[in-house]
């Protein structure tokens, strides 16, 4: 019987939760790619949005293994090709030894009678020599991993690949991949949405041998399917009301959703599947049950010290502080990630957005405009510096929009500033 946390599994895929959203055909597309003669798919959604839980899920109905590499691990196509032929548990080198033969013969005769006659015979002597050579092969890459193909099904699933910076090596890896496609080895590449970027864009004359899969953000109702499939294996029925206010915290993703619902069942004191013969058990959580639910879940992330940092601030013109009704004051800092956890659970903000909610906070006097954009400058700095290469905050400067792209990090803001407690629940308390 499984356990809640292997029901609500908020890895990267869980087998007794997961949801097909069938009315997008996100798991169909994928399916036909795979019986395709070109098994390439680029799958582009947002951050934690499910796009590795897609490949994983359709494999396992399948039963093909798959063959996770990270975009960090890769800096090279040889790199590539020798990540996948270890996993394969392909040899370092291969050594061959070749044997030649010489042969002298010669005529003898004798006395010598095979049985059952009386008749003498004659053989022939040979004397055999031999000679040999040994020779090592290294792994021969993109080939080698072809012909382990063609006698074994497998799935290479490139995730994180905006990890890898230089662009020179991306196109390398993407023409190479291009190649394996072709030769029918199913290759799966997630791509983050913000960064623009698909199989197709790196290299052009890809286009018609592979499909782009979009994974959108989820809806409510599709994350409250979460609930209704992992339930069923525990013998407990959560609430409408609570079904609801975790799809609403859950920022349109699924990895949170997992790990909000895993938390509820610890709240509700929920740890495996209930005797089938018990009544089916009714979990709703009152309001403080609620909160404890979201510091569980918050505990499990680890994006707080990125939080920590943006409070601290970086710049003295943030450093004023203004009276926004809570014990001490705030300064532009605390203001605009109070502004940012206000409302729905938005990724984007629009500065015009932030400066309105900010007024509203703000008691009396309130902070000048270009106070408020230098500190959305400010926090993309302070996340590119604690987490190099993930991109967690996007300034637009131009447009004048700060968006959050981590859902985890933006689960965090708005638990953490939701109400006067924030330096509290900033220590995890």
């Amino acid at each position: 019987m499984p356990t809640a946390e292997e029901v609500f599994d908020a890895g990267e895929y869980s087998q007794y939760s997961y949801v097909k959203r069938n009315n997008r055909r996100i798991d169909s597309r994928l399916e036909r790619v795979l019986r395709s003669s070109t098994p390439g798919a680029s799958i582009v959604g947002p951050s934690k949005s499910g796009k590795t839980a897609l490949v994983k899920n359709t494999a396992r109905e399948k039963e093909i293994p798959v063959i996770q590499i990270r975009g960090p691990e890769i800096g090279s196509v040889n790199e590539l090709w020798n990540i996948v032929l270890d996993e394969l548990d392909a040899p370092e080198t291969i050594d061959e030894h070749r044997t030649d033969t010489t042969e002298k013969a010669g005529t003898t005769s004798g006395g010598v009678k095979p049985q059952g006659t009386g008749i003498d015979h004659t053989r022939e002597k040979r004397d055999v020599q031999a000679s040999g050579q040994s020779r090592s092969y290294s792994r021969r890459g993109l080939r080698q991993v072809v012909d382990y193909a063609e006698n074994r099904n497998f799935i290479i699933l490139i995730d994180d690949f905006h990890y890898i910076d230089n662009r020179e090596t991306k196109v390398s890896i993407v023409q190479s991949l291009k190649g394996a496609i072709e030769d029918k080895v199913p290759v799966c590449v997630a791509f983050v949405t913000h960064r623009g970027e698909t199989l197709q864009e790196l290299v052009s004359d890809i286009d018609d041998r592979i499909m782009t899969i979009p994974v959108q953000s989820w809806k409510k109702s599709e994350l409250e399917e979460i609930v209704n499939k992992g339930q069923e294996h525990l013998n407990v029925v959560f609430s409408d009301d609570l079904k609801k206010r975790l799809a609403e915290n859950a920022i349109k993703s699924p990895m949170i959703m997992q790990r909000l619902c895993a938390s509820a069942c610890e709240v509700a004191g929920i740890t495996g599947t209930r005797d089938p013969n018990q009544e089916t058990k009714i979990i709703d959580l009152s309001d403080e049950e609620f909160e404890k639910v979201l510091t569980i879940a918050a505990d499990w992330m680890g994006k707080r010290s990125v939080v920590r940092e943006m409070l601290g601030g970086v710049n003295d013109s943030g450093r004023e502080e203004y009276d926004y009704g809570g014990e001490e004051p705030g300064d532009t800092y605390v203001l605009t990630l109070r502004a940012i956890a206000n409302g729905d659970a938005n990724t984007s903000f629009h500065f015009s957005d932030l400066k309105k909610r900010i007024r509203k906070d703000c008691v009396n006097e309130v902070p000048r405009g270009s106070q408020i954009s230098n500190v959305c400058d400010q926090i993309e700095s302070i996340a590119d510096n604690k987490r190099p290469g993930e991109e967690l905050v996007e300034w637009d400067s131009k447009d004048r929009v700060l968006m959050i792209t981590d859902p985890e990090l933006l689960f965090l803001i708005r638990h953490i500033m939701q109400d006067d407690n924030y330096k509290q629940r900033m220590l995890g308390m």
